[in-house]
């Protein structure tokens, strides 16, 4: 199944940059040498996905449902806009199973 395909964006810094990492149920973000920990955030817990353009360089920010925006600074707009519709589309593929799984 494609939604089980891992994919990685980089943000443009050069020395320890930003990596956006998707999977399948889950969205990784680490920030530099990743000698800090990792943000994780389960797909089933975003509830918005916004991409903001400030003079050619792109912010995507992910809010979940406990009211957490995480910031994803300094991608390229294509990639941050290519990552945003991928995170959109395992969102709304996980949210049956969600559901179901409540009830």
């Amino acid at each position: 199944m494609q939604t089980d395909v891992r994919r990685r964006f980089r943000s443009i810094e050069a020395v320890d940059p930003t990596t956006l990492t998707i999977d399948g149920d889950r969205v990784v973000v680490t920030h530099g040498a990743m000698d800090g920990a990792a943000v994780v955030i389960p797909t089933s817990e975003i509830v918005r996905v916004k991409v903001r353009v400030l003079l050619g360089i792109a912010t995507l920010l992910l809010k979940t449902v406990h009211g957490r925006t995480t910031v994803v600074d300094l991608l390229l707009p294509a990639d941050a806009r290519a990552a945003a519709e991928l995170i959109e589309e395992r969102v709304e593929a996980g949210e049956p199973a969600a559901k179901s799984a409540v009830a």
